[in-house]
């Protein structure tokens, strides 16, 4: 086969090992957020971000048609709804004196639905990553307006001045570098196919891939390179990771459990602290646990750990009903109602 057959045969092909690393992302995430941490993992985002910039490319290589309508039903109706279900979850809380009064003023849930960082949104606080997305969309599709062929180089242009303009305004903007770094992680990806595909080829981009993870977290673990922005010390771990992950699992046939988990990756992304309040609520309101000093303690530890477990469990759980009647059944709905009028 010639480079570009195989290049050629990377556009056509539907690349579940994305997906796989989508699913690695969210249970990173959601591992860290469990009463018993179990791995550190805030750098799941930035898996995440990289994932996106790569995802954005691949999908308009064809068309970008209605790309920007495409990624607002996509990531609109979830969001929504947790954003929603935190709105009420606070007021409940604030009834019971738990909660923070500022948290739950309608002008910080009104400023979360339309990502507007104002009044101390978002709400729903693990969306703050999602502001970086809406506003990569954004860019992203004006330069597909601007030049299709071109639109990678016209959308990191942007995304340079994003950045310049918070340094003007002294904001850290750098996360955006991430979402570009997925832009140049597709094009090389993308080369990287149309080399050779030897067994000794992909197990070395195997142990890349197992190495850039582990640097990943170890780097989160005993916080290395505390004063080095968020994009180097994560961020190029995270593109390292990526792309010798794809590499590694060329034409590979994914286990479809592990697709499964990057399909729910953004309802478990979405849904995990909600769960984990409610339940650590219910504990205490049975009499189960004391109080919530248990899970912010030290010790404890059997019962963290089962809580954590309960938790996980019910996270997927929820995350199959969000993910079946809205993420699919409800957004292929808005598809066909918006898109037909788009035309």
């Amino acid at each position: 086969m010639t480079e570009q057959n195989r290049t050629s045969s990377f556009v056509d092909q539907k690349l579940e090992s994305i997906q796989v690393l989508r699913g690695v992302a969210a249970l990173v995430v959601l591992l860290l957020h469990g009463t018993y941490s179990i791995l550190p993992g805030n750098f799941g985002v930035d898996i995440f971000f990289c994932i996106s910039g790569f995802i954005m490319v691949y999908v308009t290589q064809k068309s970008a048609k209605d790309f920007f309508i495409k990624r607002v039903i996509r990531v609109v109706p979830l969001y929504w709804y947790t954003t929603l279900q935190r709105f009420v979850l606070l007021q409940i809380c604030f009834r019971l004196g738990i909660a923070n009064p500022d948290r739950r003023d309608l002008r910080c849930f009104v400023s979360s639905l339309f990502f507007l960082p104002i009044n101390g949104a978002p709400m729903q606080s693990l969306a703050w990553s999602l502001y970086y997305e809406m506003a990569f969309y954004a860019v992203f599709a004006v330069a597909c307006i601007i030049s299709i062929k071109y639109r990678s180089v016209i959308a990191f242009i942007g995304l340079l001045a994003i950045v310049g303009i918070g340094a003007v305004w002294e904001v850290d903007y750098l996360m955006f570098l991430e979402l570009a770094g997925g832009m140049g992680a597709f094009y090389l990806t993308r080369w990287l196919y149309g080399q050779k595909n030897t067994y000794g080829f992909r197990l070395a981009f195997g142990i890349v891939a197992v190495a850039s993870f582990v640097a990943l977290a170890l780097t989160e673990k005993f916080i290395l390179f505390e004063n080095t922005p968020r994009f180097v010390r994560y961020g190029i771990p995270a593109f390292v990771f990526v792309v010798s992950f794809v590499k590694a699992t060329q034409r590979l046939e994914m286990p479809r459990s592990f697709v499964f988990f990057g399909d729910v990756s953004f309802s478990l992304y979405l849904i995990q602290l909600d769960v984990f309040a409610v339940l650590k609520g219910a504990l205490i309101f049975l009499g189960i646990v004391p109080s919530f000093e248990l899970f912010i303690g030290e010790g404890f530890i059997i019962e963290k750990i089962a809580t954590t477990t309960i938790g996980i469990g019910l996270i997927f759980a929820v995350s199959l009903v969000t993910y079946n009647l809205i993420e699919k059944r409800f957004t292929n709905y808005l598809k066909v109602k918006m898109l037909r009028k788009a035309v």
